[in-house]
């Protein structure tokens, strides 16, 4: 259970450094 919690948090982690990075690229590809 714990470690599902973890394994949860990794990928929230992951999936929020993602989108900030996709969206870096799009104001970067915009100007």
């Amino acid at each position: 259970m714990a470690r599902n919690f973890l394994v949860n948090q990794e990928l929230m982690m992951i999936a929020k450094k993602v989108h900030f990075l996709y969206l870096h690229l799009e104001l970067a590809a915009l100007s």
